[in-house]
């Protein structure tokens, strides 16, 4: 079991069961809330922004640039409507991982490459996940092959490990930050933890 110094709870091994508390269910819902209004917003305000910034810095008018602007407000708006339904029709899983790599991506064209950090999962049913990270890759980072996780589609850090006794940190589920784990909410968000 975990030590703890901070007044938090202790770190026990096992999924959370905070998840079905009513202030986890209250911190989904107004994550949830945050989740649609930043999309929506984002996918309304993307297609004017780029049109002012396209017609500032070059010698096209403003009025011939709707019709593209309509048709990436429109992808902007599927793009948004898709990861909605995604995230609220997502299905919670349990698994393992069973491998972690990372491939490197060449760009002939730039003469550049990219790391790719992918953590592959396993769920109970057999069927597999393989989850892709780039610049940033806390999955890949707070996973070893062998864990069991469980997978919450509508959390922003959908991961959960089942021991994090081993653990000096545990991701916020909300804002993905790494906290403390003796802490049981985020220090960044004030968000319930999962532990």
């Amino acid at each position: 079991m975990g030590t703890n110094d901070y007044g938090g709870s202790p770190v026990q091994p096992g999924f959370s069961t905070r998840i079905d508390t009513p202030e986890f269910r209250a911190a989904m819902g107004s994550s949830g809330k945050v989740f649609a209004i930043t999309s929506v917003l984002t996918a309304v305000l993307l297609a004017p922004l780029l049109m002012l910034v396209v017609s500032f810095f070059s010698k096209v008018e403003l009025a011939d640039l709707i019709i593209p602007g309509i048709i990436v407000e429109a992808i902007a708006l599927v793009y948004v409507i898709w990861s909605a339904l995604k995230r609220s029709l997502g299905k919670t899983w349990d698994g393992e991982v069973v491998k972690k790599y990372v491939e490197e991506k060449y760009d002939s064209k730039n003469d550049t490459s990219e790391h790719i950090y992918i953590t592959e999962m396993r769920t109970d049913e057999g069927k597999k996940h393989k989850h892709k990270e780039h610049l940033l890759h806390p999955v890949y980072d707070y996973f070893e092959v062998g864990d069991r996780v469980r997978y919450h589609p509508k959390l922003n850090f959908p991961f959960e490990k089942f021991d994090k006794t081993r653990d000096a940190y545990v991701p916020c589920p909300f804002c993905g930050q790494r906290q403390d784990v003796t802490h049981d909410t985020c220090q960044n968000c004030k968000m319930p933890l999962l532990k």
